[in-house]
Parts: structure tokens; C-alpha cells; sequence
């Protein structure tokens, strides 16, 4: 709900550690456009969720340059932002 606040949520990736699987700290949160993406890092980056304080930044998409090769990427105009929290 909290990133959803600045734009359409198209998914939400938690990383987890493939030996535990326990959360890593990190995932991505993907939107449908490039301008949401902006507006949670401006909004989010460094705030206090549970008293654990959050980093947001753009991330790139793991796709770019690489479309016709693997399926499954995004079409362009959306916008990925990584969040990690401590």
C-alpha cells in the first residue's frame, strides 16, 4: 500500500537468500510508468516503516537491451524502483 501511493503497482520482487530463504533486505517494486518509479524514491527514500529506516533509488531494468532474447520483460515507459531496509 505504501508504494502503490505514487502510481500503478505492477509487481513487487522480494529477494531472498537461496540458502535460507530468508528476505536479503532487498527487492523491487515495478510500475507502469517511469514517472511513479520517480515519485516513490522523491517520497520514500529514507523514510522510517516500522522502525527501520528504508533506502529507495531507480533501479535499471533487467531487460534493457536484451528484449528480443528473453521473454517476459516489460514493454517501455515503466519504471522499477529497488527499496532496502535496514
Amino acid at each position: 500500500a505504501l508504494f502503490e501511493k505514487h502510481g500503478e503497482v505492477v509487481s513487487v520482487s522480494v529477494i531472498h537468500d537461496q540458502e535460507t530463504g530468508r528476505p536479503r533486505g532487498f527487492g523491487f517494486v515495478d510500475y507502469n510508468d517511469e514517472q511513479s518509479a520517480n515519485d516513490a524514491v522523491n517520497n520514500l527514500n529514507g523514510l522510517s516503516l516500522d522502525g527501520r529506516d528504508i533506502s529507495v533509488s531507480l533501479s535499471e531494468d533487467k531487460f534493457a537491451g536484451n528484449r528480443n532474447r528473453r521473454g517476459g520483460g516489460r514493454g517501455g515507459g515503466g519504471g522499477r524502483a529497488q527499496a532496502e531496509w535496514q
